[in-house]
């Protein structure tokens, strides 16, 4: 495999200095070629990347094969990397109209700051709040595979939420209107219980749903609703099961989604595939080692990737290279000293197992 051919790690030291040259890392990491899961139609696909120099993105590049698009990264080290859940004749083709559209891919983006109990103004997000995600990620999982039978892709975006994947031979085709009509579904938007269950007549019970019911009746009987059918306990569930996406995401089939192995470069953690057990972890960086950083902010007891942190604005303080290259990336630390070791391989390759042949 071409990246098999690298050293598995590389050392940098840091000197005494203000700031860290974010792009001089992610080049390392991209020159060590590092396992990425690239989509094995990757011809047909539109790549865009955002480069370090600027907040646009360069788009409408493609590539034949994966050793052109490791050669393009390691020269143009990007802050971000993406390809669309489209197929097209020519991804390459600057006008929509131009590139001869082949079908999309579904897309669900979940962002954390958007769930109950996480809603947060601060850029730094913590670990049980990136577990509960998970939780919401997996039901959009089991509706695509029961309801729309079909196989998905759940992985952490790197920052902030889960992008979900979903592949069905029914969905590639669908238009604008009908992939927001399945964002409405998973939503529970406009959902009128009343049709659902409707008022049974005097001396007669409402049939209570059971999991293998279609719809939203299989999705309140999953999230259980007592020994009686009653409206209160019927809203609950449908509070329980509904995920609170971003529908402009799932409407548009000319999306693109992060690619996993790669750098989320608003947090400088790994996209990450996930497909058994996830636990965040230091694992989540290909940066380790220790650094001596700075406060720029104040920071109230938080776990971040498994590690306790508080820190008042001003302080110096010793932390792991990856807490302290994430919270440099996010504005919170100015790095002074130490060392980074850059890795090519974090754990979740080939460790996970993950069968994403689609």
């Amino acid at each position: 495999m071409f990246h098999q051919e690298s050293n598995e790690s590389k050392e940098i030291k840091i000197k005494r200095r203000r700031g860290i040259y974010l792009k001089a890392l992610y080049s390392e990491y991209y020159s060590l070629i590092p396992p990425l899961l690239l989509p094995k139609d990757m011809s047909k696909r539109e790549f865009a990347f955002q480069p370090f120099e600027f907040n646009s993105y360069v788009r409408h590049i493609s590539f034949e094969n994966k050793e052109a698009f490791y050669k393009y990264i390691i020269e143009n080290t990007p802050r971000q990397a993406y390809y669309s859940i489209a197929r097209y004749d020519l991804p390459e083709a600057n006008r929509m109209e131009e590139k001869g559209w082949r079908g999309s891919d579904l897309l669900f983006d979940i962002d954390l700051d958007h769930l109950s109990g996480c809603e947060s103004s601060k850029e730094i997000i913590d670990d049980d709040c990136i577990m509960k995600g998970l939780e919401y990620a997996n039901r959009i999982a089991y509706i695509i595979k029961n309801y729309l039978g079909g196989t998905y892709q759940i992985y952490f975006t790197g920052n902030r939420g889960y992008h979900v994947r979903g592949m069905c031979e029914q969905c590639i085709y669908l238009g604008r209107e009908e992939r927001a009509e399945i964002a409405n579904f998973i939503a529970a938007k406009d959902l009128d219980i009343r049709l659902i269950f409707p008022i049974a007549k005097k001396g007669r019970k409402i049939a209570k749903p059971t999991p293998n019911d279609p719809g939203w009746r299989g999705l309140i009987a999953r999230a259980g609703i007592g020994d009686e059918v009653k409206e209160e306990s019927i809203t609950d569930a449908v509070s329980k099961m509904k995920v609170d996406i971003d529908a402009m995401v799932t409407q548009d089939p000319t999306r693109l989604t992060r690619i996993p192995g790669t750098i989320n470069g608003k947090a400088s953690l790994l996209v990450v595939p996930i497909c058994r057990d996830f636990k965040v972890g230091r694992w989540l960086s290909p940066f380790s080692g220790s650094l001596e950083v700075a406060s720029k902010k104040d920071v109230d007891d938080i776990k971040i990737l498994g590690i306790n942190l508080s820190m008042r604005r001003g302080e110096e303080l010793s932390l792991p290279s990856q807490l302290a290259i994430y919270l440099a990336t996010k504005g919170y630390v100015d790095v002074l000293e130490g060392e980074v070791v850059v890795r090519k391989n974090t754990g979740w390759w080939p460790i996970q197992g993950c069968d994403w042949t689609t």
